[in-house]
């Protein structure tokens, strides 16, 4: 980045909104269908079991499919939630470059956060965490 002062904290404070806001909501919404694909499991005797006894031979190549999607899922939650960190600590390293910067900084994120974009939300708490199943 070739700006200082102020212009430099604009464009700090943009990279703070995708780590502190964007990619903490893309992982929580991975983090949560995850889990939705999860429950589906809960389904799976009434789906795929015959009433008299044993598996259809569906069950297997869907199972493995769910669990696939739900393994993808979870880990893209995971890379966001670590995505979010490396940008966060970037922010910080540069930040500390320059005080002027550092000042805007600061004072543009004092008790709050920036104004939202068109589409973009604070996660409403935790995400929950991602489950795998074997």
């Amino acid at each position: 980045m070739s700006e200082t002062g102020w212009r430099l904290a604009a464009e700090l404070s943009d990279l703070r909104m995708i780590g502190q806001v964007d990619l903490p909501a893309i992982s929580y919404t991975y983090s949560a269908l995850n889990n939705m694909v999860d429950d589906t499991a809960g389904n799976d005797a009434a789906a795929f079991s015959w009433s008299a006894g044993g598996w259809s031979q569906a069950y297997g190549p869907w199972a493995e499919l769910r669990n696939a999607y739900q393994e993808i899922l979870g880990k893209m939650s995971e890379n966001m939630d670590l995505a979010g960190g490396a940008v966060l600590r970037i922010v910080d390293r540069y930040a500390a470059t320059d005080d002027e910067a550092a000042a805007s900084l600061r004072s543009a994120w004092a008790n709050t956060t920036p104004p939202l974009l068109d589409g973009e939300y604070i996660v409403p708490g935790p995400h929950p965490e991602p489950r795998y199943r074997d």
